[in-house]
């Protein structure tokens, strides 16, 4: 944790210093102290009372550094990395700060359109909806609403007729042709807007299972073909490996992936085989 060593002076209950109002009396016209300390005037409450007056500023802005940055400030430190950590605690204190709840009770509130961070979910964003904001951010009943929540919609952009993420998608596809994601499952565009997907999965309960695209197609899926990827060695098999297999799609395929079914011959009849691998390559635009 850091450290601030410019430390208060005369900062206890019983301090032995003047008052304001007496100090401000002695620095006052024709004050005791109005033109200085002069031989023969030594008073420990108004020397106390003046270094008082020098350090307590000083050493509160040393706390505003060590609060902002996390370092140690000294009465060592140079003049230039004084002045350099007050500037970089200044530009910190303008970024977006987590909500904090003792500020705003200092402060009486956020004030109307306060933007803050999360104080415990990284990347999440709040902005108050009211003056004098004492609630908590994603409390039940506060006055802060998700500062991107404001923003439109995937379902309000397509309602109005606007450029959605499929649109844009297919139009960058059609321009250049050079998408690919070279993964299992992958993708790679063709000039033109043909897109061609692949990769590999098995079957699940009874044979029966589902695949997801990598990407949507934007348009339609025209031609997906499964086929076998984990057959044994030997043909015709004794149930240990080798038997004729059936790979195929239960229905149409949809834009974002298809359904399939996968059988096994067990040398009188077809059963649906779970654990069955196979590949398929989809091709759309």
């Amino acid at each position: 944790m850091a450290t601030n060593n410019i430390l208060p002076w005369a900062s206890g209950t019983d301090a032995n210093v003047l008052t304001d109002a007496d100090y401000a009396s002695a620095l006052a016209e024709n004050g005791t102290y109005q033109n200085g300390v002069q031989t023969g005037q030594a008073s420990s409450k108004q020397a106390n009372k003046t270094w008082r007056q020098a350090v307590a500023p000083a050493s509160g802005v040393a706390q505003f550094i060590v609060d902002n940055l996390g370092v140690d400030v000294s009465d060592s430190d140079a003049q230039s990395v004084f002045s350099a950590r007050l500037a970089n605690a200044s530009i910190k204190l303008g970024q977006i700060s987590p909500h904090n709840s003792a500020y705003a009770t200092t402060v009486g509130g956020y004030k109307l359109n306060d933007i803050v961070s999360d104080a415990s979910t990284p990347g999440v964003y709040w902005r108050s909806t009211v003056s004098n904001n004492l609630t908590v951010p994603g409390s039940s009943g506060s006055s802060w609403v998700s500062l991107l929540g404001d923003y439109a919609t995937q379902e309000w952009v397509e309602d109005r007729g606007y450029a959605t993420e499929s649109y844009v998608q297919s139009g960058i596809i059609a321009g250049l042709g050079l998408a690919k994601y070279q993964s299992d499952p992958g993708y790679t565009t063709l000039p033109g807007g043909a897109i061609l997907q692949y990769g590999t999965s098995a079957s699940g309960s009874e044979g029966g299972g589902s695949v997801t695209f990598p990407i949507r197609f934007p348009t339609a899926c025209i031609s997906v073909n499964v086929s076998e990827n984990s057959a044994g060695t030997t043909w015709p098999g004794t149930g240990s490996g080798g038997e004729p297999t059936v790979h195929g799609l239960s229905q149409a395929p949809a834009t974002n992936g298809f359904t399939t079914y996968s059988m096994r011959w067990t040398g009188s009849s077809w059963v649906g085989q779970t654990g069955l691998g196979f590949s398929w390559i989809a091709v759309g635009y």
